[in-house]
């Protein structure tokens, strides 16, 4: 979703799992193989990753990657359905594309949501509290 946004160009899930550095069926692939494919596609923004990070510098970096690098952020979470996730995981990664202007919510962009029948197809609104708890509910961290 990043890459397409900031080039243009779509690759396949099986295109990127084929090659990124790391990838097990399975397990996932860690935030770092992630910025470092996602970099090497990528000519006009950087991305940096971050770990353990406050609410309030997950706020600011999601806005500074939007607002400023004109760059959606991506966050590792742990999905719950009761925080307002369209369903429940463990290490997930998902695209934060928009956030208010007060940084008091975000809207979230989850391929994997429409494959478990997510009736808004992927595309869901989630408030900072419930980001951040899907956030600190595992330690993946994020990037912009």
């Amino acid at each position: 979703m990043v890459i397409k946004h900031l080039t243009g160009i779509g690759y396949t899930e099986k295109n990127i799992l084929q090659n990124i550095n790391g990838f097990e069926n399975g397990v996932g692939i860690s935030l770092s193989n992630l910025v470092e494919y996602i970099n090497s596609k990528v000519d006009t923004h950087k991305y940096k990753k971050f770990h353990g990070i406050t609410k309030d510098k997950l706020m600011v970096n999601i806005t500074f990657g939007i607002r400023l690098a004109k760059a959606a952020s991506i966050c590792g979470v742990q999905g719950d359905r009761k925080y307002g996730y369209a369903y429940d995981t463990k290490n997930h990664y998902i695209v934060v594309s928009a956030i208010a202007e007060d940084q008091s919510a975000v809207t979230v962009m989850d391929p994997w949501a429409g494959y478990v029948h997510e009736p808004q197809r992927g595309i869901f609104d989630l408030t900072d509290d419930q980001l951040m708890h899907g956030y600190l509910s595992t330690l993946v961290g994020m990037a912009y």
